[in-house]
């Protein structure tokens, strides 16, 4: 039986200014590359089939970084500072025609990982969810995977919450994750020394 292809598209959010940290985050040292390469290697070892990355605030600065990877769509949204809702419309108005679905990608969540990617576009594959998601010990985590008919919704998203509002108005399928570092993010300079002790626990 031949195995059905989806082509799922990753929208990398890194547009924010990282005020707390007072760098660029997404410039971040991690294990001997930038923490926006690092997130890319990630989502270009799965099974995702385009991947854009959406820079705002230091856009001068983290573009470059980017510049060696022809795969890679890279946009800037002039309105960063409306904050992560637009910068997901500018992503959903970037993406090719014959996406299915989109997973939304926070650029400061080093913990994220290919086999997790792969397994949420499996149960993309075979539900009929709307979203697909997962969670640690009850917590809900990032990525996160809407269905094509979402994307009407996604660009309606307005201000700093992101698509959260959106999994409390529709079903979720959740995906069970036991690895409790998924749900560390990088907003600090505390954040990223402690993301860094646990490289290796």
């Amino acid at each position: 039986m031949q195995i059905r292809k989806t082509e799922i598209a990753a929208i990398i959010m890194a547009a924010g200014e990282s005020r707390r940290m007072n760098t660029p985050k997404q410039l971040l040292n991690w294990e001997g590359i930038s923490l926006i390469e690092h997130i890319l290697a990630i989502v270009r070892s799965s099974k995702i089939e385009s991947i854009i990355v959406v820079l705002g605030s230091n856009a001068d600065l983290v573009r470059p970084v980017l510049g060696s990877y022809q795969d890679v769509t890279v946009i800037i949204n002039h309105d960063w500072q409306k904050g992560l809702g637009s910068s997901i419309q500018k992503g959903i108005d970037s993406l090719p025609n014959n996406i299915q679905g989109v997973m939304i990608v926070l650029s400061d969540q080093p913990f994220i990982n290919s086999d997790l990617i792969d397994l949420m576009i499996d149960h993309f594959n075979e539900s009929s969810a709307p979203i697909i998601a997962p969670r640690v010990n009850g917590i809900q985590s990032n990525p996160v995977l809407f269905r094509g008919d979402m994307f009407a919704d996604l660009k309606r998203i307005e201000g700093d919450r992101g698509a959260k509002q959106l999994l409390a108005q529709y079903p979720v399928e959740w995906i069970e994750w036991r690895d409790e570092k998924l749900v560390i993010d990088i907003d600090s300079q505390e954040d990223y020394q402690k993301a860094i002790s646990s490289l290796h626990v």
